[in-house]
Formats: C-alpha cells, sequence, structure tokens
C-alpha cells in the first residue's frame, strides 16, 4: 500500500498561511539517527503510557519512527465497493495476513492540520492542491460548473468525517486529517463488529512531527475487516441539521454539559424544578442522551425524547424500545421549530426540557460548538429561535415549565432572546461547574482532560406566568454573582 503523503505538494500553501499547520516540523530538533532508545524512551515514556500503547511495543515504534517506516502495506490492503452510494462508506482496510494481538505497530501519516474549521475553509478555497488532496482521500464527486467556493462548503461539510480535534497542553486546539489507512478504517458501529485495532496519537520528538499508531488489540485472520472504536470527530455545529446527521452516524452516546445520574446537579435541579413525576415530559434535541432513560428511574412515566435527526430518533428507539420500559418513554422525529407540526397538542405538556437544544441554533455557522468562546455565538436572536420559544410556549401547559440547560449566562441569554416576547418568563436560574474529574469523564478530545476547572454551565427555569419581577439577588442563585461568570 503506497504512503500517500500531502507534504511536500501542501508545504507551499502552509508557509504561505500559518493559520493552517503543517504536520510541524522543529529546527531544534536532533536528527532521528543522533537519537538512542533509551533517549526516546526518556523523551517519549509519558506520553506513550498516557495513551496505553503496550509497553514491549515502545522500542519498535522507535525503530520505524526513526527510519520513518511506514510499512502497513506489508499486513493491510483496502477494500473497495465502489456499488455504495455513499462515498465514506466506499472503502475499507483489510489484513492481508494473519495478524496476532500487539505484535506489531504501525505508523499513520497526518497529511493535513489545521487550526479551525473557518481556516480550513480558507484554505480549500485558496489552494487548489489541498482541495485535490482532500478529493483523492474521499473520494468526493462535483458538478462540473460548481465553483471553487461551491466546492469547499461541500466539502468543509464531508471534512466532518475526517477531521480529528486534539488538544494541547495549554488548551489550543488542532484538527488533523489521518491518511487513506487512518481514515478509512471502519468504526465498529454495529453489534457484530468489535474494535481489534487501536489508534494513539504521538508527537515525535526526533522529527518533531505529529502522526498516528495503531497496533492490534485483538488477532485478525486474513482477509477480515479492521475495526476501531469510534472516535469524536470535528462536529461543525452551526452547520445546524447536517452536522447532526454526520454526528450521529458514529456516536453511539453522549450527554453535553453533563450527564444527568444520581449525584449529577443537574438532576438534582429537574428533579427539584419538575416534582410531578406523572406529568407529560417533552425533551427536545435528545441526540443519544441517556436521560430519558435515567429519568424513567427517578419515576417519570411519561416522556417524549425528540430530535430532528430521523437516524438517531430510529437508533435510539432501537436500542431502547419503550416496551422496556412500560410505554413510560416514547422515541419522535421532531423539529423544535415546528412541535405544533410535529403532533404535540398545543398546551399538553407539564415540562420541556432542553440540553443544548437552543444552543445548537445559537451558534454561528461554520463553528464546533458554543464552548469555544464569545466569537462562536449570535449576537442577534436568529429566526430559528424565535420560532422554537414561540412553539415551547404554545405546547407547555397554563402551568407548564421550560428547563433550559445551556452554556449562555444569563446576561447573554437575556440580552440576545427575547423569550417574554415569546410568553416565557425567567423564574430561576442556577450556575453549574463542571470539576476537573467531570471535565475529563465528560471530554472525547485527545488532551482535554488537561484543561483546568471550571467550564461551567447554567439551569434556567422558564415559565408561562409573569410573576413579580425577581431580584439580582434570586436570579442568581448560583455559586458566584454573574458579573463573575465567565465570558460569552
Amino acid at each position: 500500500m503506497p504512503r500517500i503523503r500531502c507534504r511536500p505538494s501542501l508545504s507551499e500553501a502552509f508557509l504561505c498561511d500559518c493559520s493552517c499547520v503543517a504536520a510541524p516540523h522543529t529546527a531544534m530538533a536532533s536528527l532521528a539517527s543522533e537519537w538512542t532508545e533509551e533517549r526516546f524512551l526518556e523523551a517519549h515514556q509519558a506520553q506513550l503510557a498516557s495513551q496505553n500503547i503496550p509497553e514491549h511495543l515502545w522500542p519498535v515504534l522507535f525503530k520505524k519512527l526513526q527510519a520513518m517506516a511506514f510499512d502497513a502495506g506489508e499486513s493491510f490492503t483496502f477494500g473497495h465497493a465502489p456499488e455504495e452510494p455513499l462515498p465514506h462508506k466506499q472503502f475499507s482496510v483489510h489484513a492481508v495476513k494473519d495478524l496476532m494481538e500487539e505484535e506489531d505497530i504501525w505508523l499513520v501519516e497526518h497529511i493535513w492540520m489545521f487550526k479551525s474549521p473557518a481556516d480550513a475553509l480558507e484554505m480549500l478555497k485558496r489552494y487548489e492542491n489541498v482541495m485535490e488532496r482532500m478529493v483523492v482521500l474521499t473520494n468526493m464527486k462535483f458538478d462540473e460548473d460548481a465553483t471553487t467556493e461551491e466546492r469547499a462548503d461541500l466539502m468543509i461539510e464531508e471534512l466532518q468525517r475526517y477531521a480529528y480535534p486534539i488538544v494541547d497542553s495549554t488548551g489550543g486546539r488542532m484538527h488533523y486529517v489521518m491518511d487513506e489507512l487512518g481514515s478509512r478504517v471502519t468504526f465498529a458501529l454495529q453489534d457484530e463488529a468489535v474494535a481489534n485495532v487501536k489508534y494513539a496519537t504521538v508527537v515525535d520528538m526526533m522529527s518533531g512531527e505529529m502522526l498516528s499508531v495503531f497496533w492490534c488489540i485483538g488477532a485478525i485472520k486474513k482477509h477480515e475487516c479492521v475495526y476501531r472504536a469510534p472516535q469524536h470527530r470535528m462536529s461543525l455545529v452551526g452547520l445546524k441539521k447536517k452536522a447532526w446527521e454526520i454526528r450521529f452516524e458514529y456516536e453511539q452516546q453522549y450527554d453535553w454539559y453533563c450527564e444527568y445520574n444520581e449525584g449529577s446537579p443537574l438532576r438534582n435541579l429537574i428533579l427539584q424544578s419538575a416534582p410531578k413525576r406523572d406529568g407529560k415530559v417533552l425533551i427536545v434535541g435528545t441526540g443519544s442522551s441517556t436521560m430519558p432513560m435515567e429519568m424513567y428511574k427517578d419515576g417519570f412515566t411519561d416522556i417524549v425524547a425528540t430530535d430532528y435527526v430521523a437516524a438517531i430518533i430510529k437508533k435510539m428507539a432501537e436500542k431502547h424500545p419503550p416496551k422496556d420500559y412500560h410505554n413510560a418513554i416514547s422515541w419522535q422525529e421532531l423539529d423544535a421549530t415546528n412541535i405544533s407540526g410535529g403532533g404535540i397538542d398545543a398546551a399538553s405538556m407539564d415540562y420541556i426540557i432542553d440540553k443544548g437544544c437552543l444552543d445548537a441554533l445559537l451558534v454561528r455557522d461554520g463553528v464546533e460548538g458554543s464552548g469555544e468562546g464569545q466569537e462562536s455565538w449570535m449576537t442577534e436572536e436568529p429566526e430559528e429561535v424565535t420560532k422554537m420559544v414561540q412553539e415551547i410556549e404554545a405546547a407547555l401547559s397554563p402551568t407548564g415549565l421550560y428547563l433550559l440547560t445551556s452554556f449562555g449566562s444569563p446576561t447573554y441569554l437575556v440580552n440576545t432572546v427575547d423569550f417574554e416576547r415569546g410568553g416565557l418568563f425567567l423564574k430561576s436560574c442556577f450556575q453549574i461547574e463542571r470539576d476537573a474529574e467531570q471535565l475529563k469523564k465528560d471530554s472525547r478530545v485527545p488532551g482535554a482532560a488537561a484543561l483546568t476547572s471550571g467550564h461551567e454551565f447554567y439551569f434556567f427555569v422558564f415559565s408561562k406566568v409573569q410573576e413579580e419581577e425577581v431580584s439580582e439577588e434570586t436570579a442568581a442563585t448560583s455559586a458566584k454573582d454573574d458579573s463573575n461568570n465567565a465570558e460569552q
């Protein structure tokens, strides 16, 4: 299997635009030939151990990195199914011989590294060779009359299937795209598919390059397909529904902000705010969250879990069929901006729970998520948000409550979203902070565990009844005064 590199063909482009960074070369790095195995192990031990790379493979890795030996073609080949209509599903990786568990380790090239999706989009527009290399990798086809901008927009959507985020020790985020060997290995998503290889990302101190490595975590027979565990990829929440459709292709389970489980501050607040266990509950933007099942355990008997991505509703309904929960949980494809059009009766819901759905509509186009800082948020209320607030108000019973979890601070939301115009009035607000342990548990981005604690989010309770004006002290029923909250 040939080793396909984007360098040197992309090196000029990278040098011309420092916002997009190629696999780094460190001028201070010594020549690889001058390194001894002992020196290599001393310099790399911490990162190799932290990623659970088998210790007996460390000397093998040293030799391959020193020689830049991309020899996976001796053990693997590509499978191709041209009849598959989706380009990203046409290729797979197969063993060309019997392989034993942890007997070898292989190198995988990072063909492209960039900082942000905006940088990647600019590169795709400005440099034809970047686009050409990605077309080779993705096997994408474009209309002959498609403009450069149109091709770039389509490719940035597809890039969500190939770009992986990584965070360094300073909290800086980068994204990398692996070569064909890294990008075409199949995620183990089906019940009959079991991961038989594991990937890790390594910074080679000898060359200053970042690359991926993988090894067998189980025996693989000749011709068998290679599978790896799903890994979080770049997800452009700002692209709205298209982003979620791609994300849910591989996401098995994830809870935004924090999980709803025993000891969770979010669970405690929901139980406190929603005392009627037999009340009708509507969850908007349920995604792959375990919240519906956990709420059932807490005694809720009428839960409608909804999302506008049909595939995730189908997946969750198959994984958690209503009959397993005495029909206390039902799954429904539903757009939160058109609740009435989805068959939900007016004034029928006692509680509408939103854990990230509103945030997803407030994120600017082309960014990954609302946690990226002030620049990721819209500064004016989008039409979709106006519709959503109106639909939520219409679906709530006269005494119903809208329970919103958001990264948006009270100051930001009140100044951006006109809830009162939509008939919703703020009753209370709580601030929740995730400690370092929760951050590590929640994170799926390599290196993100190094981030410090203090990633707070907020829990809002809205009603349809306008009460007496809540004092600033009462509204900030949180661990800190809102003036000290993190900037949005």
